[in-house]
């Protein structure tokens, strides 16, 4: 008797948690699914009418065309991801970023954003330096997320070891000190784009 009241009483909570599992789940697979979405380089480039100049000027880098055949999508540079496997804390630490960063974004084009490429020209140099002060913050975690210093080979790879060689137990890296162009390229001209594009 006592045996049958015990599971009466627990029989609702080991549904409440089944379903409070089940529900857990159907969140984490959405919420994985929508991060993928958003990441993508088609979602970045077309969901905010204020991202067409960034979308082009990236077209004109190296990590946009090259000569290896790679493309670096817009999250692979302004979405930090660790290089090793990633735990519940780096994921959860990843989803805030992407959230916070697309809730800002979202009320910068409800705002009206930056609707002319005017106003891109002008407001670049300040976005620009933003984004170098994230990458140095950060220790250019997205840079070394795809970059292994010491794993470069080829004809430079001794040099580029060289050049290097400080930045490889350096608590601050910032790629983009040097490497300003990689990802966007401003001026249009035919003859910075045979430049930039020349690079490996």
């Amino acid at each position: 008797m006592h045996r049958e009241a015990g599971r009466r009483k627990w029989g609702p909570i080991a549904g409440l948690l089944a379903v409070g599992a089940l529900v857990g789940a159907a969140s984490l697979v959405m919420a994985t699914e929508a991060v993928r979405q958003a990441s993508t380089y088609e979602f970045c480039s077309g969901a905010c009418h204020s991202m067409q100049w960034a979308t082009e000027s990236n077209q004109h880098s190296v990590h946009y065309s090259n000569s290896l055949g790679l493309r670096a999508a817009c999250a692979d540079c302004h979405i930090p991801h660790h290089t090793g496997h990633s735990g519940p804390f780096e994921y959860l630490e990843l989803v805030a970023f992407k959230a916070k960063g697309g809730i800002g974004d979202l009320i910068a084009e409800m705002r009206g954003g930056i609707p002319t490429r005017e106003k891109w020209e002008r407001e670049q140099p300040r976005l620009s330096q933003a984004v170098v002060q994230w990458f140095e913050d950060s220790r250019s975690i997205t840079c070394q997320g795809c970059h292994d210093l010491k794993a470069f080979g080829g004809d430079y790879s001794q040099m580029t070891k060289m050049v290097h060689a400080d930045l490889l137990h350096a608590t601050t890296v910032n790629c983009v000190r040097c490497h300003k162009h990689v990802g966007h390229v401003y001026s249009t001209s035919a003859e910075d784009q045979a430049k930039t594009q020349s690079r490996p």
